[in-house]
């Protein structure tokens, strides 16, 4: 079984100095290439968060560290695995080919093949987070965008049967790919509520999302938990990192699956971040659909 460590925070200290010595940035993309891995993956371990022992010790190497010197001892865990899928507009003759190539880019040995659904081609892929890190960064900023000179169309986790269950996230238990708002984000937050949110305490996650090779966003998800079971949820959308505003034109639709009511709210120019809210009970459920023109990402939820 695949395991995954994390850093001390001695170990860290020894990383941050030769990070300084060789003038490398916190997530620089020379330390990315020579560890085979990505800024997201980057971050988490240099926050003393755990990665799989493979990216941890090529993570050690490229800096030019013993990855020994730099454990936490005892903090070995198994590793979760996460289901993604990437799309691709190909025959499906190149199938077994581009999976290949899939799990080299991946660098994931674990890699898996779950489905395979025809049209343009989805992959539905099972292995660690770590690889899917990587294969996102890289179709991301445009590094990979074919396999077999066939266009990728998408890479994106898989959500499909795998509603995310926010009663585990009021025990704090979290899907790794939810992880908390980053210190840009943070700020923004302090920026659009300065005053703080007047309901509370409320839990926040994160998660990023993929629309098309060019356009990405931030998903906000915030409960607030109230009496007698009930719990108020906020869906918020922020642009990436890198920019000010969201694409125009990008739709957050909120649906009851039960009754097929839904509500929409658009992105207009130089918005730099939209919401929609509900209340709901233990057990509810519903779905949030983000939409920019051609590219469409659900995620099931239930309370």
């Amino acid at each position: 079984m695949a395991v995954s460590l994390k850093a001390s925070e001695e170990g860290l200290k020894k990383i941050d100095q030769l990070r300084r010595e060789k003038g490398w940035m916190a997530t620089d993309p020379r330390w990315c290439e020579a560890a085979y891995t990505s800024p997201k993956t980057l971050t988490r371990f240099r926050r003393g968060q755990p990665v799989q022992q493979d990216t941890f010790v090529n993570i050690c190497q490229a800096i030019g560290i013993a990855w020994e010197n730099v454990i936490d001892r005892g903090s070995a865990l198994p590793s979760t695995s996460i289901r993604w899928e990437l799309r691709i507009e190909a025959d499906d003759t190149l199938k077994d080919a581009i999976f290949e190539l899939i799990k080299k880019h991946s660098g994931d040995a674990t890699l898996s093949l779950r489905k395979l659904e025809k049209g343009s081609l989805v992959f539905v892929l099972e292995g660690s987070l770590e690889g899917f890190e990587r294969m996102e960064y890289l179709f991301s900023e445009g590094i990979v965008s074919t396999l077999m000179e066939a266009q990728i169309l998408g890479v994106r986790p898989r959500t499909v049967n795998q509603p995310v269950r926010l009663s585990n996230w009021l025990q704090n238990n979290f899907e790794a790919i939810w992880r908390p708002p980053t210190p840009a984000l943070a700020r923004t937050l302090s920026v659009t509520e300065p005053n703080g949110d007047s309901s509370g305490n409320p839990l926040r996650r994160a998660k990023d999302i993929q629309l098309g090779p060019q356009s990405a966003v931030q998903l906000l998800t915030q409960l607030t938990p109230q009496e007698q079971g009930a719990v108020d949820i906020s869906i918020r959308v922020y642009p990436r990192q890198d920019l000010v505003y969201l694409p125009a034109g990008l739709q957050l639709i909120m649906i009851d699956p039960e009754s097929g009511l839904y509500e929409v709210i658009e992105a207009r120019e130089q918005d730099n971040w939209i919401q929609l809210e509900l209340s709901g009970e233990l057990g509810e459920a519903f779905m949030i659909k983000l939409q920019l023109g051609e590219a469409v990402v659900t995620e099931d939820f239930i309370i």
